[in-house]
């Protein structure tokens, strides 16, 4: 029997407060990998127990399937409304494609409570007709509550509830630890951008090359040899190659995406469940809600203006194996994705304000590049741990460079703040100046709060400057630091 961990219960409750204090539309904020679902369906079955009807609206086959089981183990008896599949519509729980639902919106009754899984793509138009079609209590779950561009959610939901962050889930043993791996980097200035996002033609032409491909391949077999990994690549025909490239390396590789035959594409995943494949190539079909807890790495090839879909590939590998209590996943960056949007497990400001967040300032970036060999490491570090560039020196060298970790969530590193009253200790200065400094870098309340603990200010004088902020962030021309996503 499936029980909830205490920020489930914390996380349903917050969402209940709201809906009691008369909101209709709620938008619930979780971590990938923290049990979204699970949560949900415990919503879901009180609320069949009081006679309301239920829809859990998916957008993906797999997700169907998964949301299916967690409903059985729960013992939610319920229909499924999907191509291929006898409804049940009697039934007051009903799972749901989005596609099948909007074209039988006319036979299905009513529900008092609608989820929508996923829920950043509800701007999409079919999603919004079945919105606008049904007049109930809603609730939308996403890791990422924000649409490419920045646009916010602030037309679909009146309030937010955030769930635990997931440095606190990695923490608790709820997420794995993971070390990042930011590979050679290639030039991203040549690709072209339509709509928000590179074209897929000026990815392809960047990728997909046997010189990149052997990277890939050699990278892989490296430092993450035998592991069972995922490769988001550019588009159909990149990830046939790379798949093939691996194949002929040695290494157990398949290919499919979404023309791939039902029955193939469920016996491929089965295989990658049970070993007999080693990396599974694809474009964008491997995403939310897949879960192979066993699974360690993942393998970025493909470039992304969207935070949403950074977020979403990177976090495929931190599901906790049960099998594996010391599991550390591994992240491979072959496309300096990190540098856009930050680390993973950095704290994001969520919002559904009406105005526009950009995306590359909904994180903190505690990075800068090092002058003498082109790497991003931790903004902490004063002396670059692979060629020795001291980034107090003002005549920067430039060498070349491979592939690095610069990253270990299990390795504690210093905050901003430390940081700069380090470098003011060093040089003489006052920790007035590491607070100013630390500030040029802060984005939530919470990092003033920290500031003004390591300077010994009393809390007054971080709810000044959180106000304050954007006076700060206009200063932020450190030539030493890299600015957030610059």
């Amino acid at each position: 029997m499936l029980e909830l961990r205490p920020y489930q219960k914390q996380f349903i409750n917050d969402i209940r407060n709201k809906f009691r204090a008369g909101h209709r539309r709620v938008c619930g904020v979780m971590p990938c990998g923290a049990g979204k679902t699970l949560a949900t369906a415990d919503m879901t079955k009180k609320a069949a127990a009081k006679g309301n009807r239920t829809v859990f609206m998916v957008h993906r086959k797999e997700l169907i399937d998964q949301t299916s089981k967690t409903f059985n183990e729960l013992g939610i008896e319920h229909g499924i409304i999907a191509a291929g599949v006898e409804p049940k519509y009697e039934l007051p729980v009903q799972i749901a494609s989005v596609q099948t639902l909007f074209r039988r919106l006319d036979k299905i009754q009513p529900p008092n409570f609608l989820i929508v899984d996923e829920c950043h793509h509800i701007l999409a138009d079919t999603y919004m007709k079945i919105v606008k079609r049904w007049d109930c209590h809603m609730l939308g779950l996403t890791a990422t509550p924000i649409r490419m561009g920045g646009i916010t959610l602030h037309d679909s939901f009146d309030c937010l509830v955030e769930g635990p962050s997931v440095k606190k889930l990695i923490a608790e043993g709820f997420l794995s630890n993971f070390e990042y791996i930011n590979s050679t980097r290639l030039d991203l200035s040549g690709l072209k951008i339509k709509r928000g996002e590179y074209t897929k033609e000026s990815m392809n032409a960047l990728m997909d090359h046997v010189a990149v491909t052997n990277i890939i391949v050699k990278n892989y077999l490296e430092v993450a040899s035998d592991k069972k990994a995922i490769c988001y690549c550019v588009d159909i025909e990149h990830s046939k190659h790379v798949a093939n490239f691996f194949q002929q390396s040695g290494v157990r590789a398949e290919h499919f995406d979404s023309t791939t035959p039902a029955v193939e594409r469920a016996d491929i995943i089965e295989r990658f469940r049970s070993g007999d494949i080693k990396v599974l190539c694809n474009v964008e079909l491997i995403g939310e809600g897949f879960d192979v807890p066993d699974m360690e790495c993942v393998i970025l090839a493909r470039p992304t203006k969207s935070l949403t879909l950074f977020i979403q590939q990177s976090m495929r590998p931190l599901r906790p194996d049960p099998l594996n209590p010391n599991k550390k996943a591994l992240i491979i960056d072959h496309v300096n994705n990190v540098k856009n949007f930050g680390m993973i497990d950095e704290k994001r400001d969520w919002s559904l304000k009406k105005n526009v967040i950009k995306e590359k300032d909904a994180s903190n970036a505690p990075f800068k590049e090092c002058f003498g060999c082109g790497e991003l490491i931790p903004l902490a570090m004063r002396a670059c741990p692979y060629c020795g560039y001291e980034f107090l020196n003002d005549a920067p060298v430039r060498i070349n460079y491979d592939m690095h970790k610069i990253y270990d969530s299990s390795e504690k590193t210093l905050s901003t703040i430390d940081y700069y009253l380090l470098i003011a200790e060093e040089r003489g200065y006052k920790k007035g100046w590491a607070a100013i400094k630390a500030l040029m870098y802060a984005r939530s309340l919470d990092d003033c709060i920290e500031i003004a603990d390591a300077c010994g200010y009393k809390k007054g004088w971080a709810y000044h400057n959180y106000n304050e902020l954007d006076k700060y962030r206009s200063k932020n021309t450190d030539q030493h630091v890299l600015r957030s996503h610059a």
